[in-house]
């Protein structure tokens, strides 16, 4: 094997094959995928406070993460994804778009939290960009049944 060893649950892994681990690559690993880590999730939560009010929902063994109010991304398996849009793309070094779980639209996949304050500035772009959108969704339908009745 290639690369420092990591010994997990009793086998020796190469650094390859935890990278692979966690970005959910390896089918031969994937009796090892378990629901998050509550310590990994709380680092989360931590590293993007700045945005707003950050809270993490238990959902199916994994983590929904909410910026007042708006779910922008998800916590899968240790793993963090933001949900895909221009203002987060423009901010991001490199762009992996990966699925959070099987039949899964892609999101970013969030490699590197460790800043903070970039981190918490994301969130706040991803977030003011997902209402946005939502807003537009809205004005949409709202213009189309006004002029149904008009």
């Amino acid at each position: 094997m290639r690369g420092t060893p990591f010994l997990f649950e009793g086998k020796l892994l190469s650094l390859q094959q935890l990278s692979f681990f966690c970005l959910g690559i390896g089918n031969y690993l994937s009796k090892y995928v378990m629901a998050c880590n509550a310590d990994f999730v709380q680092y989360v939560v931590e590293q993007c406070a700045d945005a707003g009010e950050i809270v993490a929902k238990k959902m199916f063994g994994d983590y929904g993460i909410y910026c007042d109010g708006l779910l922008f991304g998800l916590i899968c398996d240790n793993c963090l994804y933001v949900k895909p849009t221009d203002a987060g793309k423009t901010m991001l070094q490199e762009e992996i778009l990966r699925a959070p779980y099987d039949g899964a639209k892609p999101y970013f996949f969030v490699l590197v939290m460790d800043d903070s304050t970039f981190f918490s500035r994301l969130v706040k772009a991803t977030c003011d960009s997902l209402l946005e959108s939502k807003l537009k969704g809205k004005m949409i339908k709202t213009t189309i049944f006004e002029d149904d009745y008009f």
